[in-house]
């Protein structure tokens, strides 16, 4: 594979306790299923509630350049969850040059192709993730709540 018809893969989990172990293997899969090897991985630990992320910025910098033609992700939230808008500039940035698969969500963009099924399809989906990440705030907000009305600590326990 040539340096200009690379391969790669973007990984994300929001915290430090988590692995994407999973998102590797259903990744891995998928581009073996389809005769691709992936050459280049880009993985963080960091949240998706904004795109001031070393990782991303190097994915998109390689896109930018031309290294990276193809790339995999496991679900088109792992990119985003900031909101449509920010999901639509990201998907924008790579679709300019670059394949985007959403394994996960079954979802292939294929490059400079104006294609009105998948931009409904990412909008819903940029939509969701931003919903979801509000309610998981919301239950974080409640529970804190009810331990500090309760008398109880919150957050880690003091070491």
């Amino acid at each position: 594979m040539t340096a200009t018809s690379a391969t790669a893969a973007y990984l994300r989990v929001s915290s430090t306790s988590q692995d994407a172990g999973s998102q590797r293997t259903a990744i891995e899969r998928c581009a073996a299923a389809r005769g691709e090897v992936v050459t280049e991985w880009f993985s963080e630990k960091r949240s998706a509630k904004t795109l001031a992320r070393p990782e991303l910025n190097r994915l998109l910098a390689a896109v930018r350049m031309g290294t990276v033609k193809r790339l995999y992700t496991f679900k088109l939230d792992r990119l985003c969850r900031s909101g449509v808008g920010d999901t639509f500039r990201v998907v924008e940035e790579i679709r300019r040059s670059c394949e985007l698969v959403a394994v996960g969500d079954n979802l292939t963009i294929k490059p400079n192709k104006d294609d009105i099924a998948s931009e409904v399809f990412v909008f819903a989906l940029g939509l969701a993730a931003k919903l979801e990440r509000l309610a998981w705030e919301e239950r974080r907000a409640a529970a804190r709540d009810r331990l500090t009305s309760a008398g109880r600590p919150w957050g880690r326990p003091p070491r």
